[in-house]
């Protein structure tokens, strides 16, 4: 930054090329703007920063629901945040997301609501599933303020689907998987939701299906 005694520039405003006049502390001032362009990312930052890019896209669907999820770590990470730092390493540097081989080590939600999951995933009519738990809760939760939400993994698109139960009926959810989708394999994983608290229990990785 320079500053500017010439008289003949005293009321110069605006941009010239590289320059801009401005007043700083009610003297005229000229600044250069940088011409050194950003470097460019090294391959090795580009493939990073494509993998932190589909492990937030992939978090996404889930937005709606992060008051709960990660609730053990809220303290200092956002649930975004938590589902990054406990995921990246299984997304992948490049367009195919995730390999499939990863898909069973993710976690959506630490908690400290306490359940155990004795899954089904049942076929009721075409393309509508119902995944249905046993739990046991901490007998300090009010089950009228329990949800289960199920979050189903597309092995072929590579992106989730969540569904959640109304609040109050924690034991089962309803999954409606859209006609596009015919043929897709789904990984589903299932987490307890405390309403009165917002508060999770730890995702369960509860088997697959096939939509038919």
């Amino acid at each position: 930054m320079a500053i500017v005694q010439n008289p003949l520039i005293h009321r110069a405003s605006g941009s010239v090329g590289n320059s801009t006049f401005s007043k700083w502390k009610k003297k005229n001032t000229l600044r250069s703007k940088s011409i050194v362009p950003y470097p460019a990312p090294t391959s090795l930052q580009a493939l990073a920063r494509v993998r932190f890019k589909n492990c937030t896209e992939f978090y996404k669907p889930l937005l709606p629901f992060s008051r709960f999820l990660f609730a053990s770590s809220k303290s200092k990470f956002s649930a975004l945040n938590s589902f990054v730092k406990t995921n990246l390493s299984l997304f992948a540097d490049d367009s195919s997301v995730i390999a499939a081989g990863n898909v069973a080590a993710l976690v959506f939600s630490t908690g400290t609501i306490e359940s155990y999951f004795q899954n089904a995933i049942v076929p009721i009519s075409y393309l509508r599933y119902y995944v249905s738990g046993s739990f046991l809760f901490d007998y300090s939760i009010n089950h009228l303020q329990v949800a289960m939400l199920a979050i189903c993994v597309d092995m072929l698109e590579k992106d989730i689907l969540v569904f959640s139960s109304p609040v109050g009926t924690y034991n089962n959810v309803e999954i409606n998987i859209p006609v596009s989708r015919v043929g897709h394999v789904f990984v589903v994983f299932v987490c307890s939701l405390d309403y009165s608290k917002s508060k999770s229990s730890n995702s369960a990785n509860v088997g697959s299906f096939t939509a038919s």
